[in-house]
């Protein structure tokens, strides 16, 4: 299961955003939450990854390397 950590700010346009992407598109099962801080956390099992506002993220996975990132 995908867990995501949302901050505070602007969460009903995050959280319309990730129905979309995530489980309309994608077909995902994910959970939402809140939290105190400034990034979006996505979190599986061995691979959390941490967005900022511009959705712009590092890949935090030893698998994913970069040249690999779109």
């Amino acid at each position: 299961m995908i867990k995501i950590k949302i901050p505070h700010l602007c969460q009903t346009e995050q959280r319309y955003e990730l129905d979309i992407l995530l489980g309309e598109f994608l077909g995902l099962a994910f959970e939402v939450e809140t939290y105190d801080g400034d990034v979006i956390e996505i979190t599986r099992p061995l691979c959390p990854n941490k967005y900022g506002d511009s959705y712009a993220g590092s890949a935090q996975c030893k698998n994913i390397k970069h040249h690999a990132l779109p």
